[in-house]
């Protein structure tokens, strides 16, 4: 529930609600802090769903790059080879 993603650096709580929430409840009742109103609200929401996507965006790049490292372009067969062929499926 409020596991962060690796990838986005961010929990799906709270990206969904706009805010981490609390593990345990407080014993002595906190001081009610100043209400943001619901513009600040959207914007810190909107700001964090575009870091998310960013982040996202960078995963997917890294990903790319680090399996891309065991590609390669040579062919290893040539035609007239003979091969093993799988029938399992």
């Amino acid at each position: 529930m409020n596991t962060v993603s690796s990838a986005t650096g961010f929990s799906g709580f709270q990206l969904h609600l706009g805010t981490s929430p609390r593990l345990i409840l407080p014993i002595v009742k906190e001081p009610m802090d100043e209400v943001e109103s619901p513009v600040q609200f959207m914007e810190q929401l909107t700001g964090d769903v575009g870091s998310a996507m960013d982040n996202l965006l960078e995963a997917k790049v890294t990903q790319a790059h680090h399996t891309n490292k065991h590609c390669t372009d040579a062919f290893p067969y040539w035609v007239g080879d003979l091969v093993w062929l799988s029938s399992k499926n």
